[in-house]
Formats: structure tokens, C-alpha cells, sequence
């Protein structure tokens, strides 16, 4: 019972996480935008008890994608020769 409800919560927290980094990207709101990110992760790591590994395996995948996403960003810009 306890592994349902540990699989569960972390559905539920990649869910959450998921619509949050849509609606409160860090990037928009600066130093703040951050703060307010890193307060609710630890928030929802603290309710749902998840494990220290899949937290750290979710950043890694979150900045690699957000590193993608400004690589791309970039090469799109115009160039001024």
C-alpha cells in the first residue's frame, strides 16, 4: 500500500511541477520567479516525502531540457553582419 501511495504522490508532484514550470517559469520572473520554484519544490518534497534521487534526477532533466530550448532560441536569432 505504502508503494502505490509513494507512486502516487510522485505522479502527482511531476504533474504539479509539470503545470507550474508552464504557468512560473524562472525565467520570466527573475531571482524571485527562482525562489519561488525552489520554495515550492521543497514544499512538495517535504509533503510527499519523495526521494532525494528523483528530485535530483528531475532538475538535471528539467535543465537539460531548458539548455535545449535557449540553444534553440539562439540559433533562431537574426544575425547582424
Amino acid at each position: 500500500m505504502m508503494l502505490i501511495l509513494e507512486i502516487i504522490g510522485g505522479l502527482m508532484f511531476f504533474g504539479f511541477m509539470g503545470f507550474l514550470s508552464l504557468l512560473l517559469l524562472p525565467g520570466l520572473f527573475g531571482c524571485f520567479g527562482f525562489l519561488l520554484v525552489v520554495v515550492l519544490l521543497g514544499g512538495m518534497i517535504i509533503f510527499f516525502s519523495l526521494n532525494l534521487v528523483w528530485v535530483i534526477l528531475f532538475g538535471l532533466v528539467y535543465y537539460i531540457v531548458m539548455a535545449g530550448v535557449k540553444y534553440l532560441r539562439y540559433n533562431k536569432l537574426p544575425t547582424y553582419d
